[in-house]
């Protein structure tokens, strides 16, 4: 294509200049005419930063991933402003620490809550702020209780020959992180010991089911972190 089109515009220019001189040499009075190229075309604006493909307000979590490309430090530009009364859209997300049996799923938002269901944004670019939720692995306290579990199959039955295990249940700090999601300033944090000190309701299988399974730790309950943050996400921003 790029190798055709100079082949049929020389011509097309040559036939122009020697029709004007043509008509400069017949009629002196009449101004020559000047064949002048096209502007060109402004340039396009300036590609956005790096930012990260936000289609549902749960991609959001990739703000809560250390070890993603997004760091939160430098916000999105196209977040909604955190300004005026609250309460202020808001995306929370939390994650429970696993053992060698995994459980929580990693980053998980908050959907169901008192508030939270009216603090979610109905698009992620609508949220002002952004609350991390995660555990601190010094922060793990003493052993509280012990906890059961048996190998089921899909429908949660028990599984053929398999027997139940004790896994010892400890204590679990959690530390919070309340952004302001269009700049990436902290607006808020603190840490959460929940107060429930119930098994975490499932686990996982990861690996080897014959192995030592290790550890469980206690899981952070919704309303807890609800309550912490209640304050922030629904008082006026400074």
């Amino acid at each position: 294509m790029r190798s055709t089109c100079p082949r049929r515009l020389v011509p097309a220019l040559l036939a122009l200049a020697a029709a004007t001189a043509g008509c400069g040499a017949e009629d002196p009075e009449e101004p020559a005419v000047r064949a002048e190229a096209a502007p060109s075309p402004s340039p396009s604006p300036s590609p956005s930063p790096d930012l990260p493909e936000l289609e549902e307000v749960e991609d959001l979590k990739t703000y809560c991933r250390s070890s993603d490309d997004h760091d939160i430090t430098e916000g999105h530009p196209e977040a909604a402003e955190y300004t005026g009364e609250g309460p202020h859209p808001t995306a929370v997300f939390a994650r429970d620490r696993g053992g060698r049996f995994a459980y929580g799923g990693g980053w998980q938002l908050q959907e169901y809550g008192h508030r939270i269901e009216e603090w979610i944004p109905e698009h992620p670019t609508g949220a002002a702020l952004l609350v991390c939720a995660d555990y601190d692995v010094t922060k793990a306290g003493e052993k509280i209780d012990t906890c059961e579990y048996q190998e089921t199959d899909l429908l949660g039955r028990p599984a053929p020959g398999s027997e139940a295990f004790s896994v010892p249940l400890y204590q679990q700090v959690y530390e919070y992180t309340v952004y302001e999601l269009r700049t990436g300033d902290v607006v808020g944090s603190g840490e959460i010991t929940p107060e429930s000190t119930s098994c975490p309701g499932s686990l996982d299988l990861i690996g080897d089911f014959d192995t030592d399974p290790g550890s469980v730790y206690t899981v952070l309950p919704t309303r807890e972190l609800e309550e912490a943050v209640k304050d922030i996400v629904e008082g006026a921003a400074p």
